[in-house]
């Protein structure tokens, strides 16, 4: 479906790439999403999410649709992912056909970021995603994952309605203020405020830092003297523009 994003390997330059050096997977994933497709505008199709037995037209081989309607998808968009034999050679043959389709490849996390567009995720939830595909060990990935399922967006959340309710109720006593309507306070102003100072606190205190293990290395130089040049170079990337 043309406008639609495509999940699939990919290197630095975003050039379709199919893994190498390594033994095929025995199955693949390749994901679809776009607001509607074509099929969606023409008639009004189940909403339900389900599994749809296909074949693979150039191999004539078993696969599996599954077919994710939104806003009850991750994206929130409609959502269509392909399971399929993992050998590469029908890897790319398969990205190749979407792509001449009218798909295009998505961008690094681009589908979170549709995620947290269309309100799936909040930001939080969305640096959690990164997170979590970055942990290096199993107490990385407990504090991801307790992050992707809102322990920091909950209380956050409760902190900003209580804020917004203040703000509501002060700017509602400013005008009345000639009527000598009394709404809120001086003193419950001060009190609420000291109980979103409060939370916020008692949030800090629970956040748990994590040390960086990782070797940091630190390259100085007068301008233009080739820093850029040599981090790629050790890096064998062009890691650094």
């Amino acid at each position: 479906q043309a406008g639609a994003e495509l999940s699939h390997h990919a290197d630095h330059r975003g050039r379709r790439v199919a893994p190498r050096g390594r033994p095929a997977r025995r199955r693949a994933v390749e994901r679809i999403s776009r607001s509607r497709t074509r099929g969606a505008r023409r008639a009004a199709p189940s909403r339900a999410r389900r599994a749809v037995p296909t074949r693979l037209r150039d191999w004539n081989l078993p696969a599996i649709a599954w077919i994710m309607p939104g806003p009850a998808s991750y994206t929130g968009e409609d959502v269509v992912e392909l399971h399929v034999p993992g050998s590469p050679p029908i890897v790319r043959s398969l990205v190749d056909a979407m792509v001449d389709a009218g798909a295009r490849a998505a961008g690094p996390g681009e589908f979170t970021m549709r995620a947290y567009l269309h309100g799936k995720l909040d930001l939080a939830q969305a640096e959690a995603v990164q997170a979590l595909v970055a942990a290096r060990d199993a107490e990385e990935i407990r504090a991801a994952r307790a992050c992707l399922d809102g322990d920091l967006s909950r209380p956050l959340r409760a902190v900003e309605e209580t804020l917004l309710d203040l703000a509501a109720d002060v700017e509602a006593s400013l005008d009345f203020v000639e009527e000598e309507i009394r709404i809120v306070g001086a003193a419950e102003v001060d009190a609420r405020i000291d109980a979103a100072r409060a939370a916020l606190r008692i949030l800090v205190s629970q956040t748990r830092v994590v040390e960086e293990t990782r070797p940091t290395a630190l390259l100085w130089g007068v301008p233009n003297a080739g820093k850029s040049l040599l981090f790629n170079r050790l890096t064998g990337s062009d890691a650094i523009v």
